[in-house]
């Protein structure tokens, strides 16, 4: 079964890995070039996938 992969904000990231939104933009930053721009408050489903994938899916 294929999870599907939403749009989330950086609150909602920070929140899925249980962490405060300083420490997640932290964790982020060397990857900003491989992310992408953070536009419109939100990271689009193709961001979202390469953060878990970067990161670890939560």
């Amino acid at each position: 079964m294929e999870t599907t992969i939403s749009v989330l904000s950086k609150n909602q990231l920070a929140q899925a890995y249980g962490i405060p939104l300083y420490t997640l933009s932290i964790w982020l930053k060397p990857f900003e070039e491989e992310i992408g721009k953070y536009r419109g408050r939100i990271y689009t489903p193709k961001q979202v996938a390469i953060i878990f994938s970067l990161l670890g899916k939560q």
